[in-house]
């Protein structure tokens, strides 16, 4: 048999990846150490924010070198078994439609046979009572035939699951506990507003963030 095996690699075997990590363990010291009280500081720290950032780009690309021929076999045997695994589930959601088709319309059939005994029932009651309790005809209930709630094989059974969902009929009914904010409209709205205007039941405000750019 073909072996088809990836080999496994360790980065920690790589001196570049390592001086890398060295060089990233002296970066952190001396953030852990560092103090900013002045404009030299900040520049001092503006440049170790440089060498971070290059420092950073470049274990990424180690890290994508590394995982890129890995990811490429991934994809491909997805592809591949997207296409062998096809018949297999549509066979499955096939039987599946056709099964709860099947065990839906034998549920119907029963509420519609129960109905119809209720209300030949309902009719001999009434007909009690115009006749001092007397029913002149025998009360002809028809058979109901019990859905059945799990089929069970040799091989296996197969049975439903409650599974309660929901559908919205109408928005402007539900409670607010249910109604939640639409998060990229309101982000692209204060993007836009800024400080310009107020709208009522926000707050927009300014949350800089910090950008560092390596030279």
């Amino acid at each position: 048999m073909e072996n088809t095996s990836l080999a496994k690699i360790d980065p920690q075997q790589d001196l570049e990846v390592m001086a890398f990590y060295a060089e990233a363990q002296r970066l952190q010291d001396y953030a852990n150490t560092r103090v900013i009280t002045t404009n030299e500081d900040a520049k001092t720290a503006t440049n170790d924010l440089s060498i971070i950032a290059k420092l950073r780009k470049a274990m990424e690309a180690k890290r994508k070198d590394y995982l890129s021929p890995f990811q490429e076999h991934v994809k491909e045997v997805n592809g591949i078994y997207q296409t062998l695994m096809a018949p297999i589930e549509q066979a499955d959601r096939i039987t599946r439609a056709k099964w709860t088709a099947y065990t839906n319309a034998q549920a119907a059939l029963a509420r519609k046979q129960e109905e119809i005994n209720r209300l030949r029932m309902e009719a001999a009651r009434k007909e009690a009572e115009m006749n001092n309790g007397e029913i002149k005809e025998s009360v002809n209930l028809v058979e109901v035939v019990a859905a059945p709630k799990k089929t069970v094989t040799d091989l296996g059974s197969a049975s439903q699951r409650a599974n309660w969902t929901y559908e919205v009929t109408d928005f402007a009914l539900l409670s607010d506990d249910y109604k939640l904010p639409n998060t990229s409209a309101l982000n692209a709205l204060a993007k836009s507003v800024k400080n310009t205007r107020t709208i009522p039941g926000l707050r927009i405000y300014n949350d800089p963030d910090m950008v560092v750019r390596a030279k």
